[in-house]
């Protein structure tokens, strides 16, 4: 998602956002997801968090882990810096 204004501050032509998902419980981002052959999704130290391009997709899946018993969160991040776990 392209954005000219963030807060108060003017961001540069080009700027993106793109969202993650925190889960609460382990304060860690989701580092991939598995469909095939049951669905699955990892949170590994070391690695990239899983970014959505677009707001309702990374909430869809906050939803979906929410119905499994996990308290996950979107967050917004820019496009050009890494969020990782530790």
């Amino acid at each position: 998602m392209k954005i000219k204004k963030y807060g108060y501050c003017e961001m540069n032509p080009g700027t993106e956002l793109v969202f993650a998902v925190m889960i609460l419980e382990t304060r860690k981002f989701v580092t991939s997801i598995e469909t095939q052959p049951h669905r699955v999704w990892k949170s590994e130290d070391g690695e990239l968090a899983l970014t959505w391009k677009k707001r309702k997709a990374a909430q869809d899946f906050a939803i979906q882990l929410a119905y499994r018993g996990y308290l996950g969160v979107v967050v917004e991040c820019f496009k050009n810096v890494e969020v990782r776990n530790k």
